[in-house]
């Protein structure tokens, strides 16, 4: 069985040298603080920051899906009524609790 360790090349002093001075030569290259690590995020969180990041390829891994927006029930609602709605396309089920929401607590209820 091969062995899971990685061997971890180290620069040369010379070639720490190179990379320092060119570091040094362009102030938008720099090598991040402690406080710069203190303050990044992750990318999952970067992804949540910005939802549009999850269209690119490389960050579709990270894009979280949001968790149901309510309890998952089984309830018999008669036939008529699931087609009414179910005929107004997608989303049906979210216009049916919000149905359901407003004959509950009235129009200015959001339940949050």
């Amino acid at each position: 069985m091969a062995s899971s360790k990685k061997r971890i090349i180290r620069c040369t002093p010379e070639e720490d040298a190179i990379i320092n001075a060119q570091i040094a030569a362009n102030p938008d290259e720099r090598e991040w603080t402690d406080e710069d690590f203190a303050n990044a995020l992750t990318t999952p969180e970067l992804v949540a920051k910005y939802p549009h990041l999850a269209k690119l390829p490389q960050f579709a891994p990270f894009a979280q899906n949001p968790p149901p927006a309510g309890e998952p029930v089984s309830v018999g609602i008669d036939p008529d009524i699931v087609g009414h709605f179910r005929k107004s396309g997608a989303g049906w089920k979210k216009r049916l609790n919000q149905t359901l929401r407003d004959a509950v607590f009235g129009n200015s209820e959001t339940g949050e």
